[in-house]
């Protein structure tokens, strides 16, 4: 009687989980990418204070969304898949707001690096 019952719940687990859609939906969730000050090739000064990253960025669906309030002048943005060494750059004029750029949505690991005048930032993310 054991063994029917066990095997019973073997199977429904089994029916169960083939019914779960096992692609995650990560994918489409919001991905704050975390900004930091300077270059990714440079990264031998060890800062300890905080600093002011005057924009915010995040993944969501296929597009990078960089929100600032403040006119920061013309950007210089390069996404490059780390894994393909794809990449993807543009320039965007003086915007305050939000700029969306479409970008792949393959997986992988990301790099993000922003140019604004003398100041450099770059940040990763991750699509699974």
């Amino acid at each position: 009687m054991k063994a029917t019952i066990l095997i019973l719940l073997w199977a429904f687990w089994g029916v169960l989980l083939g019914f779960v859609n096992t692609q995650s939906n990560e994918d489409k969730e919001k991905k704050d990418i975390v900004l930091i000050k300077g270059n990714a090739d440079d990264q031998t000064e060890d800062e300890r204070s905080i600093l002011y990253i005057p924009l915010t960025c995040y993944y969501m669906q296929g597009n990078v969304y960089l929100t600032t309030s403040t006119d920061l002048g013309e950007m210089h943005i390069t996404i490059t898949n780390l894994e393909t060494v794809n990449s993807f750059e543009s320039t965007y004029g003086s915007t305050i707001g939000t700029i969306c750029i479409p970008v792949s949505s393959a997986n992988g690991n990301y790099m993000i690096s922003i140019a604004i005048n003398n100041d450099s930032y770059y940040g990763y993310y991750t699509i699974y």
